[in-house]
C-alpha cells in the first residue's frame, strides 16, 4: 500500500513538473527567440544600410537565423503560444532575407537554406491555423465591451 501511495505520489510530482515546465518554458521560450531575432534583424538593417559589412553582420545573421529558426521551432510545435507579433517578426526576417540575401560563407553547421525553410514552413502553418488578416484584430463589440469593463471598473 506505500509503494502504491509513493508511486502515485511520485507521479502527480513529475505530471505536475511537466505542467509548471510546459506554461513557463513555453511561453519563455518563444520570447527569447523573438527577442533575439528581433534584435538581430534591427542590428542587420542598420549594418547593411550603412555598408559596413565584416565580421560583425557575420555574427548577427547566425544570431538572427538561430533566433528565428528556435522561433519557427517553436511555431510548429507550440502554435498557442505564438502571437501575431511573433508571426509578424518571422514575416520581416522572410522578406529581409529575400532583400539582402544570407553570408555566403557558411560552416558545416549552419545551413542558410535549412533556416529560410523553417521560417517558410512555419509561417504556412501559422497562416494555415489562424486568420492572419484578423489576428489579433478586435472585432467592435470586443472593444464596446472592454470599454464597458474599464467604466466598471473605475
Amino acid at each position: 500500500m506505500l509503494a502504491l501511495l509513493l508511486t502515485a505520489m511520485a507521479l502527480i510530482a513529475w505530471f505536475s513538473f511537466r505542467q509548471g515546465e510546459r506554461r513557463v518554458a513555453g511561453p519563455l521560450a518563444v520570447q527569447l527567440a523573438n527577442d533575439g531575432a528581433f534584435n538581430c534583424l534591427q542590428g542587420l538593417k542598420a549594418v547593411k544600410d550603412t555598408n559596413q559589412a565584416n565580421h560583425s553582420v557575420l555574427l548577427l545573421e547566425r544570431g538572427m537565423d538561430y533566433s528565428a529558426t528556435m522561433l519557427a521551432q517553436m511555431s510548429l510545435r507550440h502554435p498557442e503560444l505564438v502571437q501575431r507579433g511573433n508571426y509578424n517578426l518571422l514575416i520581416r526576417i522572410r522578406d529581409f532575407r529575400k532583400k539582402y540575401g544570407h553570408d555566403a560563407r557558411s560552416g558545416d553547421d549552419y545551413n542558410p537554406a535549412e533556416v529560410d525553410r523553417k521560417v517558410v514552413e512555419a509561417i504556412t502553418y501559422l497562416e494555415s491555423i489562424h486568420d492572419t488578416n484578423r489576428w489579433g484584430v478586435s472585432t467592435l463589440e470586443e472593444m464596446i465591451e472592454r470599454a464597458e469593463k474599464s467604466k466598471q471598473a473605475r
